[in-house]
């Protein structure tokens, strides 16, 4: 776990971080600090001048945006060790959405932006860093794009229970749901009803079981499957 581990090493864990010098990570460090906020907590709104980015330590962000109709969109979920707002800070000068707290209480790792941009200007190693990890963000919106586009919502879920973090247990896999049935619906493209449909088919033909939040992984192999498409039969 995540808050297992010194702020330090944390850090050290940080895709755009893991391959400094110890030096260059104590620089790092010496300009973050941590900070806990609540669920429903704001950590900023959109329009905000960006003067930190973040990373989630403990618990989960979402990020949101008002559609045209008035409708707050969940844009992306915020998991623990991931980083988020760094092209906030290093490009756009304010914020493109609002983070709110997600999970009970939340422990995030904020960096000063102002002196992480000194940084990066003294340091020509940091851009490099940056720039690599911005593009497997953009990797990874782009998957999620592609999941979107898949009308099948079973497939949609099952992609989406396969990129979460796993723990064992005694019963098998568990992952850990991080955000609310009703914001996760958003985020996946589906309402909460048809969300709880396709929990309630999953469990009825063995291939998870939920406890709160928690989903045990009965059956890993017909997750995949149904994951990439040739399980559709659950429909």
């Amino acid at each position: 776990m995540c808050e297992t581990l010194s702020v330090k090493d944390y850090i050290a864990t940080l895709a755009p971080f893991q391959s400094l010098s110890e030096p260059l990570l104590e620089q790092v460090v010496a300009l973050s600090r941590t900070r806990i906020v609540h669920e429903h907590e704001v950590i900023f709104r959109a329009g905000d001048r960006a003067t930190a980015f973040f990373s989630v330590r403990r618990g989960a962000v979402k990020l949101t945006r008002m559609s045209a109709d008035g409708r707050e969109r969940v844009v992306h979920i915020i998991n623990e060790g991931q980083n988020f707002a760094e092209a906030a800070v290093l490009m756009l000068g304010s914020f493109p959405v609002t983070a709110v707290a997600a999970a009970e209480e939340v422990e995030l790792v904020e960096f000063n932006g102002e002196r992480f941009m000194r940084l990066m200007q003294s340091q020509p190693v940091m851009p490099t860093a940056m720039i690599s990890s911005l593009c497997m963000r953009v990797l990874r919106l782009v998957e999620r794009i592609e999941d979107l586009t898949i009308s099948n919502v079973d497939c949609r879920f099952a992609r989406h229970l396969l990129r979460l973090p796993a723990r064992s247990s005694t019963d098998g896999a568990v992952v850990r749901l991080t955000s609310t049935k009703k914001d996760l619906a958003r985020q996946l493209g589906m309402t909460p009803e048809t969300l709880s449909r396709v929990l309630r088919r999953m469990k009825e033909r063995g291939v998870l079981r939920v406890r709160g939040r928690d989903c045990l992984l009965l059956d890993e192999d017909r997750l995949v499957a149904i994951a990439d498409g040739s399980a559709l039969e659950m429909v």
